[in-house]
């Protein structure tokens, strides 16, 4: 009798199946649809309009059920992410690593602080509306990859100087220089100012996206092929839009013997309030400080193109904690 049941189930088109259950074979329809259809068959209309029912309630169930499961599901992602993150802002914390982060970075570190269980859209909307910088939840992800990857860096070389650091040059180190310093010296060609001089000999240098992007371990590759010179100097540009990288080539640079003069067109007096600057201050030797005045221009003028620039003393002035100049013309 199953056999013959089931023939004519198939027949109707029902996708009907049968299996053994000890000595007795079961009959029956896997599909709702295909249940709804033989009730059709039936012509059982109540019925049908009571399974139907049943069926949307538990649909509607079965789909608010997998709704809260991914909604659960994803709290619990960015609640983890978040909580990792704060780990990470720890560790560069406690390794006094904050100050290798660029500005924009710092920024989105504090605020993932301050808001440590929100989403990245929802993050990404809150920096662009608390701070004007405009970012996407891609960027935010982007950032966060960058400073995890500073993290094992930092965990392998286990010396915050060694670590790599992204670095915009105008072009290629520059050796046998003879008017930037004294002696025979090689600059380095920082990318990016914005004091943007009348006149300035390298307005080509003004832009902070061109150049090109290095880091500062190849640069120290290139110091350390250098051939009879003097000392290195940091030029550009200026280097101390990017004082963190220019440090550590400064350190480098007297790791190898070298004596470091820099430019720049802060006033030294500024420059001592920036921490970051500050640091960048204490590992140069000589620092030729201000804009270039076009009309205090002077060919008189050693190693600077106007008068009201400085050639100072840096260690003798921060030793004295006044400007002590290194000569005067």
């Amino acid at each position: 009798h199953a056999k013959q049941i089931l023939e004519l189930l198939n027949y109707f088109k029902l996708n009907a199946k049968m299996i053994k259950r000890g000595y007795k074979s079961v009959v029956y329809l896997k599909s709702s649809e295909n249940i709804s259809d033989l009730i059709k068959l039936f012509k059982a209309t109540a019925s049908l309009f009571y399974f139907e029912d049943v069926r949307i309630y538990r649909d509607h169930k079965n789909m608010v059920n997998r709704l809260n499961n991914c909604e659960i599901a994803n709290q619990e992602k960015v609640f983890k992410t978040g909580q990792k993150q704060l780990e990470s802002i720890g560790f560069l914390k406690r390794n006094n690593l904050l100050d290798l982060l660029d500005e924009k970075t710092l920024i989105l570190v504090q605020m993932r602080e301050k808001y440590p269980e929100v989403s990245y859209q929802e993050l990404s909307e809150i920096i662009t509306e608390e701070t004007g910088w405009k970012i996407g939840k891609s960027g935010v992800n982007h950032r966060f990859i960058k400073v995890n990857e500073l993290i094992e860096r930092y965990k392998k070389s286990k010396n915050k100087e060694l670590i790599k650091m992204k670095v915009r040059l105008a072009s290629d180190i520059q050796p046998d220089s003879i008017v930037d310093g004294e002696g025979i010296r090689t600059v380095i060609w920082f990318q990016g100012c914005s004091h943007h001089c009348d006149e300035c000999h390298n307005p080509e240098t003004w832009d902070f996206a061109g150049g090109f992007e290095t880091d500062t371990e190849d640069v120290k590759k290139q110091i350390d092929e250098l051939e009879y010179q003097n000392g290195i100097t940091l030029s550009g540009g200026d280097p101390f839009f990017q004082a963190e990288a220019a440090t550590i080539l400064a350190k480098y640079a007297h790791e190898k013997g070298y004596n470091v003069w820099a430019y720049t067109g802060f006033l030294y007096e500024d420059i001592i309030k920036n921490d970051k600057m500050k640091k960048l201050l204490e590992n140069i030797d000589v620092l030729i400080d201000g804009k270039f005045n076009k009309a205090l221009k002077s060919l008189e003028c050693k190693f600077r193109g106007s008068t009201n620039q400085r050639i100072i003393d840096v260690k003798k002035s921060l030793e004295q904690d006044e400007v002590v100049l290194y000569y005067e013309d």
